[in-house]
Order: C-alpha cells, then sequence, then structure tokens
C-alpha cells in the first residue's frame, strides 16, 4: 500500500537583492503551519523499485498514449522502460525495446549516461538519445552514444552506427536544438572531460558532427536552452560550471553578464528555466554541491538574486542535484522541486516574490551518498503533477493528491515549418480580455541533471476558464488558438 504524506508549509521571504548573496543572506522560518498540497508515495507500482541505479529518469509519451511511459536509466545496470497496464502497474519493456542489453565495447560495464527525447525524424513518434561514458575514459575513441528511432509502440531501432556520435566524448548529458532552424532537430551533447559536440541532422536519420559553433564546445557538462531575451534564437545555460551563452544567430554566441553574479560555489549541477512571475521572461534556478540553490529573476533588461538557500543539510552530504520547475495545484504559479541527498524539498510560488518552503516529513533515504533528477509528469491523466525520482537507494514514484478546484489544460505541440515536435517554440496564455496569464518555452520538460523528458506542456489556471494560447514558434510563425478545451490534452498546430 502507498503511504501517503501531508507537507507542512513554511513562509520563506525571498531575498529581493541584485548581485551576489552570501550566507548571511539565509532566512529563519518560522514554525510551519497546514498546507494543502499532498504527494502519495506509490513506489509499489513500479517493478524492483528497489533497484540500485541512477543517471537520469524521464517521461515521454513514446506510444501516443493518453499517458506517459517512464524509463530510469540506472546507468552500469540496464535500463527500464516502464509502461502501466490496466492496474495502474508498471512492466518493464525493455526485453523487446530494441535497446542494447550490454555495452558493445566493455560487455560487462554498461555506462548509460543522460538520455532526452524527441522527434529527429519528424515521423510523430518519439526518438531516444542516450549519452555514454567512456568507463572512465579507457574506451574514448572506442565507444559511442545510442541514438534510437521510435516506433510507436514503445520499440525503438538503433541506428547508432549511421553516424558514430561522440565517439571522443565522457557523455555526460545531452538535448536536442534546432540549431540551423531547418525544421530537424539536432544534438547538443556536453561531455566530462572532453569537448562538447554539436551533431547536426542532415535528414534520413544521419547527423554529421559540425565545428561551426566553436563556443558551445568547452562551456559545461550540463546544459539548459532557452530563449532569455526573446528575441528567437535559442540562448543556453550549462553548469560544471556555470554558463549563460546568447545566441547571436549563424553560430555566434557571447558570454552574458549574470556570469558575473553568480558565486563559484553554484557550478550548476542542475540548471532550469521557468516564468515564476508571469512577466513572459523566463527565470533561472541553479544548484550547486555545495548545498545552495540560486534563482535568478528575468526581468527582461537582466536578472537579480531573488533567493538563496543554504543549509538544508543532514551532516552527511549537501549536494543539491535534481531540481525542476512545476505548478503544483495548477494555482497559476509554478513552485519548485528540489530532489537533495537526504530528502525531497518543495517550494511553493505564493506569487510577488515569495516562495513557501514546504518541508515534507518523507524522512531521510537509506543511502545519502547521492541523489538524481526529479522528473514531472501527470502519469495518471487527473490534471496534477506527479513526479519519479532516481535513486542508489531504490526508485520512488509520487501521486500528487492535492485536492484543489483548479482549472488546468495540457498542450501538445504540432510543427509544420518547424521540428514537429515544437522544441524551441514559446506558449503564451491570455485572459479572453487580453492580460498574459503565464507563459512557457518548450525545450523537452522538466528534468533533473542528466535526463530530460518530452511530455506536453502543463499550465495551472485557478480560476480561469477562457483562454486564448499564442504560440511563438520557431520559424517565426505566431498562431493563436482560442478554442482551449479545459481540464484535457490539447494539439496546437502550426
Amino acid at each position: 500500500m502507498g503511504v501517503a504524506f501531508r507537507f507542512k508549509i513554511l513562509t520563506l521571504a525571498l531575498l529581493a537583492v541584485s548581485g551576489c548573496g552570501s550566507d548571511s543572506n539565509e532566512t529563519s522560518l518560522p514554525k510551519p503551519i497546514d498546507a494543502k498540497i499532498s504527494f502519495t508515495d506509490v513506489s509499489h507500482h513500479l517493478p524492483n523499485h528497489d533497484r540500485l541505479g541512477d543517471y537520469g529518469v524521464l517521461w515521454g509519451h513514446f506510444t501516443n498514449a493518453q499517458t506517459p511511459e517512464l524509463i530510469f536509466m540506472n546507468h552500469a545496470k540496464f535500463p527500464q522502460l516502464l509502461k502501466s497496464n490496466s492496474q495502474g502497474k508498471y512492466e518493464d519493456h525493455i526485453a523487446n525495446s530494441g535497446l542494447r542489453q550490454s555495452d558493445w565495447i566493455y560487455p560487462s560495464q554498461n555506462d548509460r549516461h543522460g538520455a532526452v527525447c524527441g522527434d529527429f525524424n519528424n515521423d510523430g513518434f518519439i526518438d531516444l538519445f542516450i549519452t555514454h561514458g567512456a568507463n572512465k575514459g579507457d574506451t574514448i575513441g572506442l565507444k559511442y552514444d545510442e541514438l534510437l528511432q521510435g516506433n510507436g509502440d514503445f520499440s525503438f531501432i538503433d541506428v547508432s552506427e549511421r553516424s558514430v556520435i561522440n565517439p571522443k566524448g565522457r557523455g555526460r548529458t545531452a538535448s536536442w536544438i534546432d540549431l540551423n532552424n531547418d525544421g530537424l532537430l539536432d544534438l547538443y551533447i556536453a561531455n566530462y572531460d572532453t569537448i562538447n559536440e554539436v551533431q547536426i541532422n542532415i535528414g534520413n536519420g544521419t547527423f554529421i558532427p559540425s565545428d561551426d559553433y566553436p563556443e558551445l564546445e568547452q562551456i559545461g557538462a550540463r546544459v539548459s536552452w532557452q530563449d532569455v531575451n526573446l528575441d528567437g534564437i535559442p540562448d543556453v545555460a550549462t553548469g560544471l560550471p556555470f554558463n549563460l551563452l546568447l545566441g547571436q544567430g549563424e553560430g555566434r554566441y557571447s558570454q552574458h553578464q549574470l556570469i558575473d553574479l553568480v558565486p563559484e560555489s553554484a557550478q550548476g549541477y542542475s540548471v532550469n528555466w521557468a516564468d515564476v512571475t508571469n512577466n513572459g521572461y523566463p527565470d533561472l534556478l541553479i544548484s550547486s554541491l555545495a548545498g545552495a540553490v540560486y534563482l535568478y529573476i528575468n526581468e527582461g533588461g537582466g536578472f537579480s538574486l531573488a533567493s538563496q538557500s543554504h543549509g538544508w543539510t543532514n551532516g552527511v552530504k549537501t549536494n543539491v542535484m535534481g531540481t525542476a520547475f512545476a505548478d503544483l495545484d495548477n494555482d497559476g504559479l509554478v513552485d519548485i522541486v528540489i530532489n537533495k541527498a537526504d530528502d525531497i524539498y518543495l517550494f511553493k510560488n505564493a506569487g510577488q516574490g515569495r516562495f513557501n518552503q514546504i518541508e515534507s516529513t518523507l524522512g531521510p533515504y537509506i543511502n545519502t551518498d547521492t541523489n538524481g533528477d526529479a522528473s514531472l509528469a501527470d502519469f495518471n491523466g487527473d490534471g496534477l503533477l506527479d513526479f519519479a525520482t532516481d535513486r542508489l537507494d531504490g526508485h520512488i514514484l509520487w501521486k500528487n493528491t492535492t485536492e484543489t478546484d483548479n482549472a488546468w489544460v495540457s498542450l501538445s505541440l504540432e510543427g509544420a515549418a518547424s521540428n514537429r515536435m515544437g522544441f524551441g517554440a514559446r506558449v503564451e496564455l491570455y485572459r479572453k480580455d487580453g492580460q498574459l496569464l503565464s507563459s512557457q518555452q518548450y525545450y523537452g520538460s522538466q528534468g533533473g541533471f542528466r535526463s530530460r523528458g518530452c511530455s506536453p506542456l502543463h499550465f495551472g489556471l485557478q480560476s480561469y476558464t477562457d483562454v486564448v494560447a499564442h504560440v511563438h514558434w520557431p520559424s517565426g510563425v505566431v498562431t493563436q488558438h482560442a478554442e482551449i478545451k479545459l481540464n484535457q490534452l490539447n494539439t496546437l498546430k502550426e
């Protein structure tokens, strides 16, 4: 049986300061009061959920069903490809998936790291790319990463040998991004101790390495794309070390001045974007191994440090890796999920520059030496975002059991001139009177520090029931969609 947990809420006033904060900026927290947000541990629905393995978890609609499938990477073990059955239990489909059951270079040691999903051939079926390390460098020049073409039934065709991607890289994370805006998703691969790699999609399931993006080669082993200044050109934030590069067009990038404000301790094990103030501009969340989480507010002309949270340590490990934004109660304000070594921390967006820390009663995990991703999706179609975490002491599936009457919409994009999945699009929701309610940019779904899924965009609407969606597509086309159906999935076409 799953165990239900009610969370307690702690009021935390965010610090509206510019520049880099210090330990003196820590805020003492008042006594807990009751909160509405609650989750239930339903890990018993997962097969072998105590299986040891991390390095990535992601959700994706690989079969185009109403509810998504779930993948745990498990690093040195085989991945788990999980699909729910009619009873809500998850079954592992790895046997017939087309994924290698062992690595072809060193069969006794799988070395899978982060994975990302996207549609590289625009056929409407989700594909998968999996980065590989190089067995601590021993197989550099021999290994290559996995490129898997989706069949639409949660099975794949391994087309890795067509392109031999990233043979000299110690792969950690990757992202799909249409760098040359030709309607085909390209690959950007972030490596550890080796230069990063750009692979251009030339069609027919084939990718070729490109040296036309020199600023992207050595900027960090974590990566997250977003159009920071809304100029239509994707920008990129990386971690390990932290960088923020603004796209200038024609493959050129320049360092943003935010680099001077972010302290060195904010290595950026996880970098995520969301519009937390609903002003139309994406804000940036950076986590670090030092136990700090930094939230920088994008004011259109620059960033300011909104909060700096230290501590959260149980005396064993202080690293913060997996973070994500999500509207947990559909009130129209995105909240924050932090997967830390000793616990999971939730911050509820209270609006107007204030967050409430929701202190869980989950207790410390068995193994506090490492932690991993936090990947969110509505896995049961009830309109509330749930999340899965991968940890060395066992995978956990959390069902959102928050009681709320707030409305919501789920939006799937279908590009025409743009790439099929609409990666790089900006979606804005307006009231009928023209007031902006919220905005999101789609570069795959929220995730942690290694893997990213591709679930539909989810918007909480609070009590608003009549909304219009504006989609700014990567091609430059802008479409308006007035017939948005509430409390269900909508497909918006270019």
